[in-house]
């Protein structure tokens, strides 16, 4: 539990060493993904994913922030007719490392991001539930609309789950990112 603590404090030191300057913005992420699938018409399966992400940027390229997901998934079983729910949540805290991909007076220029997470995993599956921390990382690319409003395609995060056995998570998204000083 403690690295856990030593790692949130390490991603956030950007936000307590250094004072608010003039050229810092906020950002907050809202990602959402969905998965559905029916084979042959039977066993459907769904998995939902809400994700929530403030955070600071500096200069235009260090961004310090932290994440907060729920993903919920169903599955049934239409010949023994039941249904089973498993839950997961993570809180996380990561560094991005921006970059401008391309032309920057694009109709739609391009802000690419790449960097290191650290967090608390929690999984619930029946009654049983357990909590671990995790690592990992994320890369994803930023569209801007505007000088406030970007679509967010996070194409790649991964989480390896420190467990009795562990397990390596992977998820993609699409979202919308909101600026703000």
């Amino acid at each position: 539990m403690r690295s856990i603590f030593i790692g949130l404090a390490s991603v956030f030191i950007g936000l307590n060493v250094w004072g608010a300057e003039s050229n810092d913005r906020y950002s907050i992420t809202f990602n959402y993904q969905l998965n559905m699938a029916n084979p042959a018409g039977t066993n459907p399966t769904s998995v939902i994913n809400l994700t929530v992400s403030p955070s600071l940027i500096r200069n235009d390229v260090h961004e310090y922030g932290g994440s907060l997901s729920y993903s919920v998934n169903k599955a049934e079983n239409t010949l023994a007719n039941t249904t089973t729910e498993s839950s997961t949540t993570a809180l996380s805290g990561f560094y991005r490392y921006n970059i401008p991909m391309g032309d920057s007076n694009a109709k739609y220029p391009l802000i690419g991001y790449a960097g290191p997470q650290v967090g608390i995993i929690s999984m619930k599956a029946g009654n049983t539930s357990t909590s671990n921390t995790s690592a990992g990382g994320q890369v994803g690319l930023n569209m801007m609309l505007s000088q406030n409003l970007a679509i967010n395609f996070h194409i790649l995060q991964f989480d390896t789950v420190f467990a009795t056995e562990t397990q390596l998570l992977v998820t993609q998204s699409i979202g919308v990112k909101y600026y703000f000083q």
